[in-house]
């Protein structure tokens, strides 16, 4: 009787210890599959993951065109092939342009180049400068690192914990104080206050969603005219926000 009954108890330890190991193995194959799952749906929006989510893009070989740089954003998004497909047209647009140029002139003033900015803030930034002799123009686009989608000023601003208030305030107060002004670059202008106005002028007539905005180091920045002439012509300057 004793030894059935210690065989029974035997049985009963065997068939639990299993029960045990077989739950452990079932929780640990659960975990790893909701791991594998969590790990295939974490997407790297980048098109070329050996590759800087800004870089230079390749469409002439020339070397009469090394100076001129245009980016390529590499990311996988429909945001990101719009801009990338407008770049294109705008680097032909600009080569053309200067091929103009070099026929009729043997000193043609022209640049092209660009800044990409990674910020820990979840945002690419890629700030693009173009000029033509006194003519500079500048495109800014900013991009979600999590989404692929271009990010407005508005989302911008409360990325950073910054109102449009601020920025204004700030912007105004440099261009009244010359704080942002080259002035060793330019101290063959003289600046007068109807500049200075024009300049201010300037800035109040740009829409918000029209500001050139950035983020560099995770620092707002704000590029706009802070003189102008009666040509409208006149100084960019980047200024620092926060």
């Amino acid at each position: 009787m004793k030894k059935c009954i210690i065989l029974i108890l035997v049985l009963l330890v065997v068939g639990l210890g299993g029960y045990v190991v077989y739950d452990k193995v079932l929780e640990k194959d659960d975990k790893e599959t909701k791991d594998e799952v969590k790990k295939d749906n974490k997407k790297d929006i980048k098109l070329n993951e050996n590759k800087d989510y800004v870089y230079d893009a390749v469409y002439n070989t020339d070397s009469k065109y090394d100076d001129f740089e245009m980016p390529y954003i590499n990311i996988n998004s429909q945001d990101a092939t719009n801009v990338n497909n407008e770049l294109k047209k705008l680097y032909n647009s600009y080569i053309d342009d200067y091929d103009k140029c070099l026929i009729e002139s043997s000193n043609c003033q022209m640049e092209l180049d660009y800044e990409g900015y990674d910020n820990n803030k979840n945002v690419i930034s890629v700030v693009i400068e173009y000029s033509n002799n006194n003519d500079t123009t500048y495109l800014i686009y900013n991009f979600d690192k999590k989404t692929g989608n271009l990010v407005s000023n508005e989302d911008l601003l409360k990325n950073v914990n910054l109102t449009m208030s601020e920025v204004k305030t700030k912007v105004i107060n440099d261009i009244k104080t010359y704080d942002t002004i080259d002035k060793e670059a330019f101290e063959n202008i003289k600046y007068t206050q109807d500049n200075i106005n024009a300049g201010l002028k300037y800035f109040e007539q740009t829409s918000e969603d029209k500001m050139l905005l950035f983020l560099e180091n995770d620092k707002l920045n704000i590029i706009t005219k802070i003189y102008t002439d009666t040509n409208n012509d006149g100084l960019f300057e980047t200024i620092t926000i926060n």
